[in-house]
């Protein structure tokens, strides 16, 4: 059935022109329109000319993490020139509107967290910098959560002597894997200072940030706090210095967009257990996973505190748990049991969290590893993040 703001153009097209015309759609994204179909790379291309024929602009952005699903099923790989093709008539429509204006019009995309996924779902993002195609690039997750293991890194080196900038999308949300029951946990200013200051150490020119809209007037989702945070943030966002100084949480999100053929990219949940002693001949009975973070640099005399969440504290004992950050024991100094729906809490609720203090003698680095280990019984980590106070 059509929903009353669904376009013309889509219902027009929905039933013939979409990913899966091969059987029944069993997913949202199935029903998105399929660029491999010379109408749909048409009709956008008209609306980048209808845009710029109306309007003098300094830039035009094209957001294909709206979806990033663009490309037929089993049709990704050819995908990839078909997409090039069609940044090469954007880049033209573009081309003749600065003949027109005067004036440079950029363009902007945004696109998936990693060069290598991005290629997977048809866009080579690379080969649109290479040709010029492209002034700005905006990686990031898609909607629900922030991605704080983005390769920002990866992307400055490959993207190195090229004549863009790269913008880490930073979204509302945060979560450390799909969210359970429909609860929404939002970024804070500390959580987002926190996202900032990785993404900045690691080389991105600007921040991108997705649904941070001004909700205090009634309008939308925002940024967890009141409004004197939310000007704190659009004053401090463009700074690493300046985020660097604030209170920081470096929370262990996920990236919630797949490609066909590459793993899930989350780290948590982890299930701890020490049976796997029972069939290997180890000299500890512990199980230990590791956990990366991000966080950039970590100034000698700030607090630093781990947070972790359990599913429940039942299925252990607390000193059979070891805890360490970059091969410096942790120890375990506050519980915390959250338990009760806030309008927009800044962890998970119904979760039961320990806090561990750990040694800040200056030299901890910008890229961090939780080791946790247990000895005998069983817990699942459903949450982490480092906090420097």
């Amino acid at each position: 059935k059509a929903a009353p703001d669904w376009p013309r153009f889509y219902r027009e097209n929905k039933e013939v022109r979409h990913l899966v015309p091969h059987r029944e759609r069993a997913a949202v994204f199935e029903y998105c329109l399929n660029y491999m179909e010379s109408e749909i790379r048409n009709h956008y291309l008209a609306m980048v000319e209808d845009s710029l024929s109306v309007l003098d602009v300094d830039g035009i952005e094209l957001d294909f993490m709206r979806e990033a699903t663009v490309i037929g099923i089993g049709q990704e790989y050819e995908g990839i020139a078909v997409m090039t093709a069609f940044m090469r008539s954007v880049k033209a429509v573009v081309s003749e509107a600065e003949k027109r204006r005067g004036h440079k019009i950029k363009v902007a995309v945004r696109v998936p967290s990693s060069p290598e996924k991005a290629l997977r779902l048809g866009f080579d993002v690379l080969c649109w910098a290479d040709e010029g195609l492209v002034d700005h690039i905006t990686v990031t997750s898609r909607w629900r959560s922030v991605d704080n293991n983005m390769p920002i890194d990866l992307w400055r080196r490959v993207l190195k002597g090229k004549p863009v900038t790269l913008a880490a999308g930073l979204e509302v949300l945060m979560h450390s894997y799909d969210p359970n029951g429909g609860e929404k946990v939002f970024n804070e200013l500390a959580s987002a200072a926190g996202s900032i200051c990785a993404y900045l150490f690691q080389g991105a020119d600007a921040i991108y940030l997705f649904n941070y809209m001004d909700r205090y007037h009634g309008v939308g989702d925002g940024l967890c706090g009141g409004v004197e945070d939310y000007a704190r943030l659009l004053t401090i966002g463009g700074s690493y210095d300046a985020c660097l100084a604030e209170t920081r949480r470096h929370v262990v999100t996920f990236d919630d967009l797949n490609a066909v053929g590459m793993p899930e990219d989350r780290q948590l949940p982890v299930t701890l257990s020490a049976d796997r002693a029972r069939v290997w001949p180890l000299a500890s009975n512990a199980c230990y996973r590791r956990i990366r973070v991000v966080t950039g640099e970590i100034p000698s005399g700030r607090r630093v505190r781990i947070w972790l969440g359990f599913e429940e504290l039942e299925g252990f004992d607390r000193a059979d748990l070891s805890v360490f950050l970059n091969q410096r024991a942790c120890t375990w100094t506050e519980t915390h049991l959250a338990t009760s729906l806030t309008e927009k809490p800044k962890r998970p609720c119904a979760l039961c969290y320990g806090v561990f203090a750990v040694e800040n003698d200056g030299s901890l680095p910008p890229v961090s590893v939780i080791e946790v280990g247990l000895a005998h019984g069983t817990a699942t980590v459903v949450w982490a993040e480092i906090e420097i106070l």
